[in-house]
């Protein structure tokens, strides 16, 4: 009996905590709200509005915290997949084939359904409203997808699915729907 109590008690002593020495728990890796996590086999690639090369763009980074959160057809004939960059705030497309995971959600089906009320919104690929833009129209179907707040406004990442599932970010106050989780 008592070999079996010493053999438990060293075992207790050498088995790694993952509490460290201030008692506190350890941070647990971020994961995003929305999509899932996903990263560039890549240096680099260019996000766009739409899934064509012709489409303006931004750049993401190998090393930026990515979310896969949605696939279309598109140029190439293969599928291209919504990001977003929880590192700059950005969004877009980029060829699935650049990705180490993809998605399994079709960008017809997702977000939350809604409609802008303003005459006109703007929809950017990141959340600085000087930046290019496109537009979205009050009679357009937009599928909600997630929210951040960045530049002193709340941004909702949203796809437009009346033209041709183009997705980015449109100024939240211009959106009639309910407000969505955070990004």
């Amino acid at each position: 009996m008592r070999l079996l109590l010493v053999a438990a008690t060293i075992a207790l002593a050498v088995t790694p905590s993952a509490t460290p020495a201030s008692g506190a728990p350890a941070p647990a890796a971020a994961k995003p709200a929305v999509g899932k996590d996903t990263g560039l086999k890549i240096d680099w690639a260019w996000i766009h509005f739409l899934p064509t090369v012709q489409s303006d763009h931004l750049t993401a980074y190998d090393t930026d915290h990515l979310s896969t959160v949605c696939y279309a057809w598109g140029d190439g004939n293969e599928y291209w997949d919504v990001v977003y960059d929880r590192t700059g705030l950005r969004t877009g497309y980029t060829p699935e084939s650049y990705l180490t995971d993809n998605s399994f959600q079709p960008c017809s089906t997702v977000g939350q359904t809604a409609h802008v009320f303003q005459p006109v919104a703007w929809m950017h690929l990141h959340t600085d409203p000087t930046w290019e833009y496109q537009i979205v129209n009050p009679g357009d179907t937009i599928g909600v997808i997630c929210s951040v707040y960045d530049n002193n406004l709340r941004w909702d990442l949203v796809v437009n699915h009346s033209q041709q599932q183009m997705v980015g970010f449109v100024d939240s106050s211009a959106v009639a729907a309910n407000i969505p989780a955070d990004c």
